[in-house]
């Protein structure tokens, strides 16, 4: 049995960004995700290889971008609320 060794051009890979490299290693390549998740735990790239499979695999929910839009105009009223109240203590004391 011959293994078939293809090699990639180098610049197509420099345009990938780390998680569709693991991703291809896995799903593509058949490399084990413990052993890339071992040779991770090695280096200082904060890549999750469950994470990357898990995005490789599904669709993002749209309740969950819903629910970020919330969460953000909820956010950006309590800084725009306590900007107002830093604002007025700050400006009544000019008076």
């Amino acid at each position: 049995v011959s293994a078939e060794v293809k090699v990639a051009n180098p610049f197509i890979l420099l345009q990938q960004s780390p998680s569709q490299l693991l991703s291809q290693l896995v799903f593509e390549r058949q490399v084990h995700p413990d052993r890339l998740s071992s040779l991770l735990a090695k280096t200082e790239l904060n890549l999750n290889v469950q994470q990357v499979i898990v995005n490789s695999c599904c669709e993002p929910l749209s309740l969950c971008s819903a629910r970020q839009n919330s969460q953000a105009k909820s956010l950006l009223t309590n800084i725009s609320n306590l900007t107002h109240q830093c604002a007025y203590h700050c400006l009544s004391d000019i008076e």
